[in-house]
């Protein structure tokens, strides 16, 4: 099967992408360090962020509520 053809269903596809995030996340949490050196070297040359993130909030419950 060509990769052209794989079909997942919504929830599948949020359930993957909630395991990527979990996963950047608590790498994040346990490199600090490395994490801010990164978002420093994101800063462009008029001194703006232009990385993404989320601002912080509390977690969501399994269920998504």
């Amino acid at each position: 099967m060509d990769d052209s053809e794989v079909k997942i269903s919504r929830e599948q596809a949020r359930i993957f992408a909630y395991a990527i995030y979990r996963d950047v996340a608590a790498y994040v949490a346990s490199h600090q360090e490395e994490y801010q050196k990164f978002i420093k070297s994101e800063d462009d040359s008029d001194g703006k962020n232009t990385t993404a993130h989320r601002p912080k909030r509390g977690r969501r419950k399994a269920n998504g509520t």
